[in-house]
């Protein structure tokens, strides 16, 4: 059975997070050990000051909860090497658990950045070149017109092209932008 921060600090599951800052400054008061000189004293302010930790924090209450409700899916259970019934022992798991979960976090989210910054300048490449395509094929097709023969609407297809090229790409990017 893990240790039950809620029961040391005699709140319930869904207290508030004044509940919970409430509740720690009463039990630290009476276990502080410059106040409390009996022998545990400080193992019990550890204990209380390390719920409150847990409890205060949103995402280390969030992974206790589900340690609660479900020990034998975290591998926190008696017959689990290491375990160690009501120590602090536990919270040490805990928190080494969590801080190495938390830094694959953070060097995941750091590739992703790299990516989405990469995909972002090769986004503008690819579109800044396919707008020179579309204004080269303008200027290629305005440099081929005979204005002497504007009979031939065969003339105006690369300039048709190249505006129709233009056209949607811009608007693509417009609407990829929103």
């Amino acid at each position: 059975m893990v240790t039950d921060y809620y029961k040391i600090l005699n709140i319930p599951r869904n207290a508030s997070q004044e509940v919970i800052h409430k509740a720690y400054r009463s039990k630290a008061k009476i276990y502080h050990p410059d106040v409390n000189q009996r022998e545990g004293a400080k193992n019990n302010f550890l204990i209380v000051s390390e719920a409150y930790q847990t409890l205060i924090n949103p995402d280390k209450k969030k992974w206790y909860d589900f340690k609660l409700n479900y020990p034998t899916s975290t591998g926190l259970t008696k017959g689990h090497k290491g375990y160690r019934h009501q120590e602090h022992y536990g919270a040490e798991r805990y928190s080494t658990f969590y801080n190495s979960n938390i830094k694959s976090q953070n060097v995941n989210q750091q590739g992703m950045e790299e990516t989405k910054y990469t995909k972002t300048i090769v986004d503008k490449v690819l579109f800044y070149s396919l707008v020179a395509t579309g204004v080269f094929a303008i200027i290629f097709s305005v440099s081929r017109l005979d204005f002497g023969k504007l009979d031939d609407s065969s003339d105006f297809g690369g300039i048709i092209f190249g505006i129709s090229f233009l056209l949607l790409l811009f608007y693509g990017w417009h609407k990829m932008s929103k």
